[in-house]
């Protein structure tokens, strides 16, 4: 999978070098089940206008730049890169978020980030907005493109009568819930983790208390129960061979079930 990072002074060389694809367009925080689903769709469009699929996110999350407040990310840019390739992503777009881009009318976004990329066909899901204060609406590609690029709007994907999100997921870490995550992302959730300065940077940790988890060094995989103390550390990984861990969450510790409900 090629990655290509875009901002304002590497666009038009980007766009000169760009090739027709199939897009999928969000944030892609988590890459929970909705994401997947509008990932497969453009997936299946790829194969049939035999084009690359291609994904196009943002970094950082919008919300830190248009409100300045925090968001805690479910991953970072690598792990993300990591798993959209393992699902036959070869075009990954990551593109520069600033107030500047933030302000691009939505026809000048469709323009310059969809038309002149080559895209041909753009897969989002029905809530995704783009261009000043997310006025663009995906229905709406298809005009501003002149009829250039075909429209696909994913269906909302759903768990119990809610709707699937990267909200939904952070939410449930919150509360503790992390067994709940391998039902929205098809995969239980797990951060990287260092031994010395905490929880790696674009991780987050769910709610204070003890869950079971498994550790895995690069030589071994250890089964263990740790305690979240706070945002940033852990307590009980005891491994002495590496600086740094993956910790995949399965369950909170049902013997430390009063700390979740407290």
């Amino acid at each position: 999978m090629k990655v290509i990072l875009i901002d304002a002074e590497n666009l038009e060389a980007v766009q000169r070098k760009s090739e027709q694809s199939v897009m999928a367009l969000g944030f892609f925080d988590g890459l929970h089940k909705g994401h997947q689903t509008v990932i497969q769709i453009a997936k299946q469009h790829a194969c049939k206008k035999q084009l690359p699929l291609a994904v196009m996110s943002f970094f950082p999350h919008p919300k830190t730049v248009i409100t300045n407040s925090n968001v805690d990310y479910l991953m970072p840019i690598e792990e993300k890169t990591h798993q959209l390739k393992k699902l036959g992503v070869d075009l990954l777009y990551i593109v520069h978020f600033t107030k500047e881009f933030a302000s691009l009318a939505p026809k000048t976004f469709v323009e310059q980030y969809l038309m002149k990329l080559g895209v041909k066909v753009a897969v989002a899901g029905f809530d995704y907005k783009y261009g000043f204060k997310g006025v663009g609406q995906v229905h709406m590609i298809a005009e501003q493109s002149q009829q250039q690029i075909q429209v696909v709007i994913a269906p909302k994907v759903e768990m119990a009568g809610e709707k699937i999100s990267s909200t939904l997921c952070r939410n449930l870490l919150k509360a503790g819930h992390v067994e709940k995550i391998y039902a929205l992302c098809g995969r239980p959730y797990s951060i990287q983790y260092d031994l010395q300065e905490g929880i790696e940077p674009y991780f987050t940790l769910p709610k204070r208390g003890h869950y079971n988890v498994e550790i895995h060094t690069t030589q071994h995989i250890y089964s263990n129960v740790i305690e979240v103390m706070d945002e940033h550390f852990i307590r009980g990984v005891n491994i002495q061979s590496s600086d740094k861990v993956k910790i995949v969450f399965y369950e909170a510790d049902p013997y430390y079930m009063k700390e979740l409900v407290n």
